[in-house]
């Protein structure tokens, strides 16, 4: 309710880091967390959160709106808190469609979640791999991620087109 009342994007962005947070990690200082640290969001205030969260299906569906915001700040923080819930086929579809986002950091987030998602929807690899020719950002983000991901026949074959067409 917070949140879809909620005008101010300062405000809005720490409503959803606030869904985002980890609830289960295992230390005394939840809220001091190494900038550097994986997952690691900082609030407007300096608060900094490890977003590590699988969201239910009403929090993703409250999160997932701001996914088409006009901010890129909210657009990328959205996909941060949203990352670790694309088991849902629904959110990985809203992953997907936000794949040409214009933002490069938005983009770029949202592939390196969907990366080690690609053995669930055969749309994803290909797609990824096209903006990794497109993108370095995203080559360099989604390259770990892939190197476990079994290729299908149509990766194999997208591969070798691009290996014909670099001859």
């Amino acid at each position: 309710q917070a949140l879809a009342a909620a005008k101010d994007p300062r405000w809005i962005r720490v409503l959803l880091l606030a869904l985002g947070v980890d609830r289960d990690l295992t230390t005394d200082n939840l809220f001091n967390l190494p900038p550097d640290g994986p997952w690691v969001s900082e609030t407007p205030g300096g608060l900094r959160v490890r977003i590590y969260a699988f969201l239910d299906d009403a929090s993703r569906a409250a999160v997932e709106r701001f996914l088409g915001h006009e901010s890129e700040e909210l657009r990328w923080t959205a996909a941060r808190v949203l990352r670790h819930s694309l088991d849902s086929k629904d959110a990985r579809d809203m992953f997907f469609d936000r794949l040409a986002d214009p933002s490069p950091d938005v983009q770029e987030e949202i592939a390196d979640a969907l990366a080690p998602q690609s053995s669930k929807d055969p749309r994803i690899l290909p797609r990824l791999l096209d903006l990794s020719l497109e993108s370095d950002r995203v080559r360099f983000k989604i390259e770990d991620s892939l190197r476990e991901v079994k290729m299908d026949d149509a990766s194999t074959s997208w591969f070798s087109a691009q290996l014909a067409g670099s001859a």
